[in-house]
């Protein structure tokens, strides 16, 4: 509470209740005629406790809206205060300079008839507007599925800063739940937020805006779209970074795809998302268009990144905001089933995708990663490193190039997937690719390349067989001999087999790249194949260090160190 702010108490009590007005909109009138900053204290004492049919307008205002007081003596919320609109208008309309805080509210039954207005809530405008413990749910925007149902945020006139404190719940709208527009910036740092069943993506970004999300828990949920999608539209110009970070920030249940990033041509400047330490699990997905009942082709993968001027770095070094911290976090990719036909990441439409230090698992789809699926050729750029594939279930390839795209995967290990699938890696017409440094234990073939083959290149990799591979590649045929958390044991085939040459100094868990087991000749330096380095110098040190000689778990917590 700001404590030099004029408090204007809202109830049916009247004076002798210490009640200032009876109704919000009575509330507002005082604040414009008390120039801020001012507070409004929303009490229960309201016939069924509910503030009903409301159409409220806020025009440059610096005011905070803090329901959940039982009466106007109240010193403190004790909960949240229902305010519902009237089915026709949004319920709360924001415009102009002002700084507005919402705390402690429930806003529903909102309805917009324009794309870019949302029901619930409906801000245009160059100041701020912080939430704290509200929920936006059950509005809708009757014109458009694809447009804003529970909030809309545009930075108009200059920038605008948009903030999510804790439990934050924008749920249940028609419509994505909330849209952030124009010159807008978006930081989402509190605990216990949620975007989830909407009937459109849970939150969409549209350039110039950008986000910093550093929420943790299972954030984008259940909606019938997306969980989360980033747009790049024409007349943006500058090169624009948004971030997702966090120690476990999750999308889970998500129809049509959890993450979609999407910058066509006719935009002018990068688009780049930057992602490390998210989730994304649980998913079912369909590839129908919620609309036209018809197949889709924007749907039915968990991440989707198309359009020449679209970057996704996914565990790649990037300027995060300082509440990001230092420390890396890897992303998981678990229990997902892709739509019939569309693989687990597709990036199309000359996109550039870089994933590091991902683990995927128990996933169903055609593929694990493809380019130029169903689209036209493009120099789609797709490069895996430091990764983690296994006990998956698929149906064509674990890496799909196509198309005249570029990809490559190093310290790739590829273990335990199953399924009708009948090749690991296939190429056709690829610009480039290049699998290096790499484990795949897989008893498909290895290889399948149709077109040329020039820009092909498989390189210390360790295999089960060579099909399709050409006398150039290097090829060690054999089975690896895995340890814990897929660790080499220092007996495997593939220690300190890989390359020094300079890259990632650190492997899947973070733990360092150039340990040099003793007794074990180095081939072509002193890093072993695969996503994970085994911790160990001397390997008959490993009996003394605890670990069973026969283990060969690879489930359980990451560990600091593979030893």
């Amino acid at each position: 509470m700001n404590a030099s702010a004029m408090i204007i108490t809202v109830g049916q009590a009247g004076i002798p209740g210490n009640c200032t007005t009876p109704t919000l909109a009575g509330a507002l009138q005082k604040a414009v005629e008390n120039p801020g900053p001012d507070e409004i204290w929303v009490t229960s004492d309201v016939q069924s406790g509910t503030y009903d049919n409301q159409h409220l307008s806020i025009n440059s205002l610096d005011v905070d809206i803090v329901g959940g007081f039982d009466n106007c003596w109240s010193p403190s919320p004790t909960g949240r205060t229902r305010i519902t609109g009237d089915d026709e208008s949004p319920v709360l309309k924001i415009r102009g300079g002002g700084v507005v805080n919402l705390k402690h509210l429930e806003i529903m039954h909102g309805r917009s008839g324009s794309a870019h207005r949302g029901g619930g809530v409906d801000y245009s405008g160059r100041g701020s507007l912080v939430l704290e413990d509200v929920s936006i749910r059950n509005n809708v925007n009757g014109q458009y599925i694809d447009g804003a149902g529970g909030l809309s945020f545009e930075g108009e006139g200059g920038t605008a800063y948009l903030q999510f404190l804790d439990d934050v719940h924008i749920e249940g709208n028609y419509g994505n739940g909330a849209v952030v527009f124009g010159n807008a910036v978006l930081t989402m740092d509190g605990a216990n937020n949620t975007l989830k069943q909407n009937r459109g993506s849970g939150l969409r970004i549209e350039s110039p805006a950008v986000a910093d999300i550093g929420a943790s828990g299972d954030v984008f949920q259940l909606n019938e779209t997306y969980g989360l999608e980033f747009l790049h539209f024409a007349g943006t110009t500058d090169t624009i970074e948004s971030h997702l970070y966090s120690d476990g920030l999750g999308f889970g249940g998500n129809l049509r795809g959890a993450l979609h990033i999407d910058a066509p041509a006719h935009a002018a400047g990068l688009y780049t998302v930057c992602v490390k330490g998210v989730y994304f699990g649980q998913h079912v997905l369909t590839d129908v268009h919620p609309v036209s009942g018809a197949p889709d082709a924007a749907y039915g993968s968990l991440v989707r990144v198309t359009g020449p001027l679209a970057r996704l770095h996914m565990g790649t070094n990037c300027a995060y905001p300082p509440a990001a911290g230092t420390r890396f976090e890897g992303e998981f990719m678990y229990n997902n089933v892709m739509a019939d036909g569309k693989p687990l990441i597709a990036v199309g439409n000359s996109a550039l995708a870089i994933i590091d230090r991902a683990t995927i698992h128990s996933n169903t789809a055609n593929a694990v990663f493809s380019t130029n699926l169903g689209q036209p050729a493009s120099d789609a750029g797709l490069h895996v490193y430091n990764s983690l594939v296994f006990s998956n279930t698929l149906r064509d390839d674990v890496i799909e190039a196509l198309g005249g795209a570029y990809v490559s995967a190093v310290n790739l290990t590829v273990a335990e997937n199953g399924g009708t699938f009948g090749r690991t890696l296939l190429a056709i017409d690829a610009a480039s690719f290049g699998v290096i440094d790499s484990i795949v234990d897989q008893a498909q073939p290895l290889l399948q390349v149709e077109g040329s083959r020039a820009g092909v290149n498989v390189q210390r990799v360790l295999a089960p067989n060579r099909i399709g591979a050409s006398a150039g590649d290097v090829v060690i045929e054999g089975r690896p001999a895995f340890g814990d958390f897929f660790a080499l044991r220092p007996t495997s085939l593939g220690v300190d087999v890989a390359s020094d040459a300079p890259g990632d100094a650190v492997d899947l868990y973070g733990n360092p790249r150039n340990v040099d087991t003793l007794g074990v000749p180095n081939v072509f330096g002193s890093r072993d194949l695969g996503a994970v380095e085994l911790q160990l110098i001397d390997y008959d040190t490993i009996f003394a260090s605890g670990l069973d000689a026969d283990a060969g778990s690879h489930d359980g917590d990451v560990p600091a160190a593979v030893e």
